[in-house]
C-alpha cells in the first residue's frame, strides 16, 4: 500500500468518528461515498455505536451500490483516555485485514495485505500519552476545539495499523462560514506532506459539533483505483444527549 493511500484508514477512521463527545451520542450514522471529481455515488454504510460505562464500541460496514458488503470495522475504546482497546478490519473484496490490540501498554498489530500475501505482526510499539488512533480523532478534535479555534494546531502521533507503525500528524482548523469548519488533518513532516494529501473533515457547529462530510484520499478499491479521491456525507437519522 502506497504512503499516499494509506491515510484513509484515519477516516475509516476515524471511518466516521462523527459522535461528539461533549455534544451528542447518536446510535446510528449513515454515509454515502462519491467520487470528488464526478460526484458519482459509489458506496454507501452505516455505523452503529454503543457505550459501556466509560467504553465506546463502533462497527462500521461499507457496502457496493449492488448492496454488498465489501469491507467491515470494529473499534473499542475508553472515552476518557480516548486510548483504543482493540481494532479489527476486513476487505472482503480484496482478503484485506488489519487489527490492533493493547495489552499491558504494549501494543500488537496484525496486517494482511490480501487474500494470498503473508500474515505481518509487530509487537514492539510501546503506548503513549499523546498516540492515538484514526477512530478516536473525532473525540480529539472536541476536546481541543477552543485551542483549533484559536488558530493552534494539535500534534500527536497517529496509530496506523496497515503500516504497524505511528506517524506524527497535526489537525488544524479553519472557519467556512459562520456555522461550519473545516479541521484539515496532515502530516506534521513537511516532507511526508509533499506526499500526502490533506483530508479535510466538514464539521456543522449549531446545535451540535458534528461530521457532515470528508473529502480525501481512500484505500478501499474504487473501480481498481485505490487512489481515487473522494467526499462522504453522513446523515444522523437519530441522536440523544450524551456527554
Amino acid at each position: 500500500m502506497k504512503l499516499s493511500n494509506l491515510f484513509w484508514v484515519i477516516f475509516l477512521l476515524i471511518s466516521h468518528s462523527a459522535l461528539a463527545s461533549r455534544d451528542f451520542l447518536p446510535q446510528r450514522i449513515n454515509f454515502d461515498v462519491f467520487d470528488a471529481t464526478t460526484k458519482t455515488k459509489i458506496f454507501f454504510g452505516h455505523e452503529l455505536i454503543s457505550q459501556n460505562q466509560n467504553t465506546l464500541q463502533k462497527e462500521t460496514y461499507y457496502f457496493d451500490l449492488q448492496g454488498i458488503k465489501v469491507q467491515s470495522e470494529m473499534v473499542v475504546y475508553d472515552l476518557a483516555s480516548l486510548k483504543t482497546k482493540k481494532y479489527e478490519l476486513k476487505n472482503y473484496v480484496s482478503g484485506e485485514i488489519a487489527s490492533m490490540n493493547i495489552k499491558n501498554d504494549q501494543i500488537s498489530f496484525t496486517y494482511k495485505a490480501n487474500g494470498k500475501a503473508d500474515i505481518i505482526q509487530n509487537d514492539q510499539l510501546k503506548v503513549s500519552g499523546d498516540q492515538y488512533h484514526g477512530k478516536v480523532l473525532h473525540h480529539l478534535i472536541v476536546r481541543n476545539w477552543e485551542q483549533l479555534e484559536s488558530g493552534l494546531a494539535k500534534s500527536f502521533k497517529l496509530l496506523v495499523p496497515f503500516r504497524q507503525e505511528q506517524y506524527a500528524f497535526k489537525i488544524e482548523a479553519s472557519k467556512l462560514d459562520p456555522n461550519t469548519s473545516v479541521v484539515t488533518l496532515e502530516p506534521d513532516s513537511w516532507l511526508l506532506r509533499n506526499f500526502v494529501e490533506p483530508m479535510n473533515f466538514y464539521y456543522s457547529i449549531t446545535p451540535y459539533k458534528r461530521l457532515t462530510k470528508y473529502v480525501g484520499a481512500t484505500t478501499i478499491v474504487t473501480d481498481n483505483n485505490s487512489q481515487r479521491k473522494i467526499e462522504i456525507l453522513f446523515s444522523y437519522p437519530e441522536s440523544k444527549e450524551g456527554t
